[in-house]
């Protein structure tokens, strides 16, 4: 069996919800990112894998740091030094912003690293294996600029370019598919979005409109797998003999991510078997990513001890806390706000990885009012009583506003001073 490791959008870089690790003075989320990537690493050098395939965005943006790519180096060195081939596919995250200017991984294709092989153009690549060669129809992140002029489009509308775009791409994988020798195994790798397919939280990251392909534009009978990435949410689409498979992101980026499993997928190919019918197995491997946690608190009106409250829901994800990103969000009434204890609350968060300020949402409701009627022919004591039964202010609380007012209108009574 032919052993493929298919992982993608790795994103090193992103170091939101992290701070300086005392020990190596980097991020600490960039740490997490790293330790995901060792875990993909330790699972080729272990378990036979014959060919490492990356489907694009190694960093977070195009001009990483040269700390981001010396971490980065050294585990594609380590699965090189192995005897493991490796396939670098070009992401949008890693082009320049100019033609002309390098890729943020073209450094190992100048340097001729043995075993990597960068894809920075559509084209039919021969990747040479232990278990002999495969043939990977490679289609990076396409530039809009470079497959249509502006003399093109310029009486287009957005609909129309998306169109003509799609077509000028089915075109160039028709191309590379005519390359494919059906006597070996194939496999398309692209970074793109594919209708259908389930966005996760890059969605919302993106500007503007973006390419995108059906799956009938990325459809042949020659392949045994597509490894896709760009989308960070893990899918397989597509027939059971060719699945279409987003491998997805490595680690959470944000809160939108909390809920999907973060991993990279295994795929054994028959070289035995005919054309398009070689897939022998194909697995998903989570990996230990960084947990993010919600909570969510809605105190009622009524309750005198707001922090008490909290405290107890806290208690109840005690567990799921621990090394998680949390967030904790509170619907409360006005008057409960200041009744908080913002320590005791932090003290009871300290054991997550990192704790959000406590994100507060304050009900408002219409002010009451008492009418004029209603009013005359009462004390003002009774006046605030029914305002306050109104206003339906918890029952401890009413009486101590009485009891102030009680006391302020003997100290008027008497003559001496309310102050």
């Amino acid at each position: 069996m032919l052993r493929i490791l298919h992982f993608a959008d790795l994103h090193l870089g992103v170091e939101t919800y992290g701070r300086p690790d005392p020990q190596t003075g980097l991020n600490t989320r960039f740490l997490d990112f790293l330790r995901v990537l060792d875990e993909v690493v330790d699972f080729a050098l272990t378990s036979q894998v014959d060919l490492a395939l990356f489907c694009g965005d190694a960093y977070k943006s195009r001009d990483p740091s040269q700390t981001q790519q010396r971490e980065f180096a050294k585990r594609l060195a380590r699965l090189s030094s192995a005897g493991i081939p490796i396939f670098l596919l070009v992401g949008n995250h890693d082009l320049p912003n100019a033609l002309g200017r390098a890729t943020a991984v073209d450094i190992f294709d100048t340097l001729q690293v043995a075993k990597i092989t960068v894809a920075n153009k559509a084209a039919t690549y021969c990747v040479q294996t232990g278990k002999g060669p495969v043939q990977i129809v490679a289609l990076p992140w396409p530039r809009r600029s470079s497959l249509l002029s502006a003399e093109e489009t310029k009486n287009l509308s957005l609909e129309e370019i998306d169109r003509e775009l799609q077509r000028i791409l089915a075109d160039i994988l028709t191309v590379c598919f005519q390359e494919l020798d059906p006597a070996l195994p194939a496999v398309l790798a692209a970074h793109i979005s594919l209708a259908g397919a389930k966005w996760g939280s890059e969605r919302s990251a993106l500007l503007g409109r973006e390419p995108f392909l059906l799956q009938g534009n990325i459809s042949h009978p020659y392949l045994d797998y597509t490894a896709m990435g760009h989308i960070h949410r893990h899918q397989v689409m597509g027939p059971e003999h060719s699945p279409i498979v987003y491998s997805g992101s490595l680690e959470r980026l944000d809160f939108s991510e909390a809920e999907e499993a973060k991993g990279f997928c295994v795929v054994e190919l028959d070289p035995g078997r005919q054309a398009g019918q070689r897939l022998a197995k194909l697995d998903f491997h989570p990996v230990k990513a960084r947990p993010f946690l919600s909570i969510e608190v809605r105190l009622n009106p009524d309750d005198a001890q707001p922090t008490a409250t909290l405290l107890h829901a806290l208690e109840r994800h005690r567990e799921s806390i621990k090394d998680a990103v949390v967030r904790v969000q509170v619907r409360l009434h006005p008057y409960q706000q200041s009744q908080l204890n913002d320590a005791e609350i932090r003290r009871a968060l300290r054991e997550a990885y990192f704790a959000l300020p406590l994100a507060l949402e304050v009900e408002r409701h219409p002010r009451a009012r008492l009418s004029l009627a209603s009013a005359q022919g009462k004390d003002p004591l009774e006046t605030l009583q029914e305002y306050l039964v109104i206003k339906k202010t918890p029952a401890q609380r009413a009486q101590k506003l009485l009891q102030y007012a009680r006391r302020l209108m003997q100290l008027e009574s008497e003559d001496r001073p309310i102050i």
